[in-house]
């Protein structure tokens, strides 16, 4: 299997790829190019803080700040645990008005689905088809707290809607490369399949229709290789400070590199 990405001075990029003896050639323009893949966990951050801008919601928290330093979901609810010692308290740096807990609860409530979702991609070695599975969850969970914070301001799905002008530009075209009716014919039968259960190993499944579906298989293995998070290669580099101390300096970077990959590979018991 042989592939080649060729970028020309239009902005258009000409995608070669040869599958056992199958050549596909492609067109892709800049708009709908994939040049990377954000990291999942760092996206669903990012959408939790821009939710907690809302003007409302700050100063809730600031209010929270007062009697619990630090901000977190785990410290709020802990907090909210503790909302009879405060109330009760002659403290009065302790009290919080009625109104106060009850916006809490709700900023609780609300986030609760996206913590689970994070705990989850926290874990090592996740594949596309896991974060889909994990952020669906989150967005279904979400949808199903009754608060104004977890109710999203527009019923339109922007990724839904850049799909739709994708096909429809598509089906604007007179004639369509052969080489894409070939990729289309093979996506068709493979639709025809049916859906795997949620907790299915997909890996588990190309593995036993690599015979079967061979060019499927090799495309399958490509796609399934982008990592969805950064998180193992983020506690490799936080791993560095067990390996790099002061009494271990002067190590080789080769070394360094073996220890890394031998670690990274490692079983845990």
């Amino acid at each position: 299997m042989s592939f080649e990405v060729e970028n020309n001075s239009d902005g258009v990029e000409e995608i070669n790829v040869s599958i056992s003896g199958i050549h596909f050639q492609s067109r892709i323009t800049s708009k709908y190019s994939i040049k990377s893949v954000r990291c999942a966990l760092h996206t669903l951050q990012l959408a939790i803080a821009d939710v907690l801008k809302n003007k409302e919601v700050t100063q809730t928290i600031e209010d929270a700040r007062r009697v619990c330093k630090k901000s977190t979901v785990d410290m709020i609810e802990r907090l909210i645990e503790l909302q009879p010692c405060c109330d009760e308290s002659t403290n009065r740096d302790l009290y919080l008005a009625p109104k106060t807990w009850n916006k809490l609860k709700s900023i609780v409530d609300s986030l609760i689905p996206a913590r689970i979702a994070r705990k989850k991609l926290q874990q090592q070695h996740l594949i596309i088809s896991d974060l889909y599975h994990v952020w669906t969850l989150c967005v279904l969970e979400t949808s199903k707290v009754n608060t104004t914070l977890a109710i999203s301001d527009s019923d339109v799905d922007k990724i839904e809607t850049l799909m739709k002008e994708f096909e429809q530009k598509r089906k604007r075209r007179t004639k369509s490369p052969s080489c894409l009716i070939d990729i289309r014919n093979y996506l068709n039968s493979f639709f025809q399949l049916p859906r795997l259960k949620s907790k299915e190993n997909i890996l588990q499944f190309w593995k036993k229709n690599r015979r079967s579906m061979p060019d499927l298989y090799k495309l399958a293995s490509i796609v399934l290789a982008v990592p969805s998070t950064q998180v193992s290669v983020e506690r490799l580099f936080s791993s560095l400070k067990y390996i790099l101390s002061p009494l271990r300096s002067d190590l080789n970077e080769n070394i360094i590199n073996d220890i890394l990959l031998i670690r990274a590979n490692a079983k845990k018991q």
